[in-house]
């Protein structure tokens, strides 16, 4: 395992990877987005459709249901049972290992990365095609569309390697948060604690209930 030091003096990236890191702009922890693009002969059109296609489940989904012998069921919850010759029945947990080695994006990102140098100047976002795509999570995948900003400026797009981790992304100045610490800030300050962006229509208690009835 890299493990990346506190202060480089190369720049803010991995330098497992050389992607560059993105911060949570509250506490500036480093938030687990790898940016990646669609290949230059999908529209964008299409690449949205595929994002937003349900993943196959003989794909990247939990467990790996992929390679699934017959006469073993697979259950939702992550447990397979295992029928041994009609006689003897199992039940086994399909963990990390398992997923790591059907998912496509890590596949990518992992080829991608034999053939370049670990430097934020030659690294390059990870590109995907239209399978890949179609098997990634839209719940995992943030869009972030900079013409708000400046018009020029092209789209671009990040996968959350670990979805346990809740991130959330400010539209009008287009920076990520830690969920919960955005929550508590937009409370605490009303608007966005970067851009200080009041969403349009919507008071704290309609944005943020619980936390808001938490802080009266």
């Amino acid at each position: 395992m890299t493990s990346n030091s506190l202060i480089n003096s190369g720049g803010d990236f991995c330098t497992g990877c050389g992607q560059s890191f993105i911060r949570n702009l509250v506490g500036f922890d480093t938030l687990p987005l790898v940016e990646f693009v669609p290949s230059a002969h999908i529209p964008h059109k299409r690449a949205i459709e595929c994002l937003r296609m349900d993943p196959p489940e003989d794909a990247a989904g939990f467990g790996g249901m992929k390679g699934a012998k017959k006469g073993n069921r697979m259950h939702q919850d992550g447990w397979q049972e295992n029928n041994v010759h009609g006689e003897e029945q199992t039940l086994t947990f399909n963990n990390q290992e398992d997923d790591l080695d059907n998912d496509l994006f890590t596949q990518k990102m992992l080829e991608q990365l034999e053939t370049q140098v670990v430097n934020p100047e030659s690294t390059k976002p990870v590109e995907v095609d239209e399978r890949v795509m179609q098997n990634m999570r839209f719940e995992e995948v943030f869009i972030v569309e900079y013409s708000t900003l400046c018009p020029s400026k092209p789209r671009r797009f990040y996968k959350n390697m670990v979805p346990d981790v809740s991130i959330t992304m400010c539209h009008r100045c287009c920076k990520f948060f830690l969920q919960d610490e955005y929550e508590f800030a937009y409370i605490e300050k009303g608007c966005c604690p970067f851009c200080k962006n009041v969403e349009k229509d919507k008071g704290v208690k309609n944005v943020y209930g619980s936390l808001a009835d938490m802080r009266s």
